[in-house]
């Protein structure tokens, strides 16, 4: 019997339990794992079973919230009757049977039954154990600082516990720069990802709330960073650093399912429907907003620690007039915007300065050579120029020319079709001036092939024939 498989066991042994008992599932109740047969040890069902608690009280203790918010959202129960099933709500008696009477309050036994009710329809479906992780503690798994002599190409090692008593198997793990360059504590906890019944990789945990960061919380005069908002990291940084690459992917998870129900009360309700009528619509929309809050925060506070930056430049936060896909522009507008710009507000008082740059071709332009050119950029994450030949992810490209925009440009925003021709004529004539590209045939023969220089050809050859 395998990790997976007692796993779900005792997720319907604990299930059970709850509804008889009333009584969260706790770590301590080794009378459910005792019985089960397996090879594993008692130490391994010990582990599973604490995993299990984990996901169980998680989910019965976010729905203690959502109980709330469904019964004081319903105009249907008195006050009376509100208050019963907050109390019952309160200490888990969903299930209770029969009446039940405390400090010289009762309640019967037909609102215990609606308890039920609300608990069974609207609870959700509780955590499978199918595909579950085996997220193995030291008593199972110590992680160890490898003293072996290849410890440089195999830093640590794992020693897993078997079922014969005294026999460890040591699983040696590679070097890894990624992880090697993250600041924090090193938790002795790790988690198995399995993916078609096979091992992937191996996480290893890290404590990120003890990472040391300089208690200094000022500014430094002189230290700028360069923001760029792209569609799968949500920013980029002219250090190299690519942030909120899983904020972008859950945020359009949650705006589909935001869509869907919107849907679907429409097509019940009619297209005129108040949606914040609805408590499943409200509840997801809320949800969203607080994870944006939460992450846009968290990124831009980690930033700010990081590099402790004097000025902050980022593109004009118009996301209309990005290279944003529909989707990104749609829920940004309407969950992102404020809260970046009230986050940015709110390191003022630092005496940061926050300086807006136009980022109209941003994408297309070269931090290098200033080269812009519509097949500079042609796949959505890399940037490879025609002219130069830079080569990099094209969102620490775009933070490269918008530090060169705000040179060029300052702080002059490029409005409307008109502002943009003007721009783009700017950005063309000094690269022109600069001549540093006469003697490349390729450079000249993909200048020839650009339609932003279609109008400029006469001033190019005039450039070619001074060589």
């Amino acid at each position: 019997m395998n990790f997976q498989t007692v796993a779900k066991i005792l997720l319907n042994e604990h299930l059970n339990e709850y509804r008889k008992t009333c009584l969260l599932p706790n770590n301590l109740n080794n009378k459910l794992y005792k019985p089960i047969e397996t090879i594993l040890s008692e130490r391994y069902k010990d582990v599973i079973n604490r995993q299990v608690v984990g996901m169980l009280n998680s989910k019965l203790t976010n729905f203690k919230t959502k109980f709330v918010k469904l019964v004081m959202s319903c105009d249907s129960f008195d006050e009376d009757t509100k208050k019963k099933l907050c109390i019952i709500n309160k200490y888990n008696l969903y299930y209770y049977k029969g009446e039940y009477s405390s400090n010289n309050i009762s309640i019967s036994e037909d609102i215990f039954k609606l308890a039920k009710w609300i608990f069974k329809n609207f609870i959700g479906y509780f955590p499978s154990c199918n595909h579950i992780n085996m997220v193995m503690q030291e008593k199972v798994a110590k992680l160890e600082k490898s003293n072996k002599i290849n410890s440089y190409k195999y830093p640590y090692i794992i020693r897993l516990s078997t079922h014969i008593k005294g026999k460890l198997i040591d699983l040696p793990l590679c070097k890894n720069s990624y992880f090697e360059n993250k600041i924090g504590n090193l938790k002795n906890s790790t988690e198995f990802v399995f993916k078609d019944g096979k091992l992937k990789y191996i996480k290893l945990i890290l404590d990120i709330d003890k990472e040391e960061i300089s208690n200094n919380i000022n500014p430094i005069e002189g230290n700028e960073l360069i923001l760029d908002i792209g569609i799968t990291n949500l920013f980029g940084t002219n250090k190299g650093e690519l942030l909120g690459k899983r904020y972008l992917r859950q945020l359009k998870r949650m705006d589909k399912n935001l869509i869907k129900i919107q849907n679907k009360l429409k097509e019940k309700y009619g297209k005129r429907v108040k949606l914040s009528k609805f408590y499943e619509y409200t509840n997801l929309v809320h949800r969203i907003k607080q994870y944006t809050k939460n992450e846009i925060h968290r990124i831009i506070n980690l930033l700010y620690k990081r590099h402790l930056p004097k000025v902050i430049k980022l593109e004009e936060l118009d996301f209309k007039n990005s290279n944003l896909s529909k989707t990104l522009n749609r829920i940004l507008n309407k969950f992102g915007l404020g809260v970046i710009n009230n986050k940015l507000k709110s390191l003022e008082y630092l005496g940061i300065k926050i300086i807006y740059i136009d980022a109209a071709y941003s994408s297309k332009t070269c931090g290098n050579c200033h080269y812009v050119d519509s097949r500079n950029r042609k796949k959505q994450d890399t940037f490879e120029c025609l002219c130069c030949g830079l080569k990099q992810h094209a969102d620490i490209n775009s933070t490269r020319t918008l530090d060169w925009f705000s040179e060029r440009f300052g702080e002059k925003l490029f409005y409307g079709k008109k502002g943009r021709e003007e721009k783009l004529k700017f950005i063309i004539e000094d690269f022109i001036d600069n001549k540093f590209w006469m003697n490349n045939e390729s450079v000249i023969q993909a200048i020839q092939k650009n339609k932003y220089f279609i109008s400029f050809q006469s001033k190019i050859k005039e450039n070619t024939n001074l060589s």
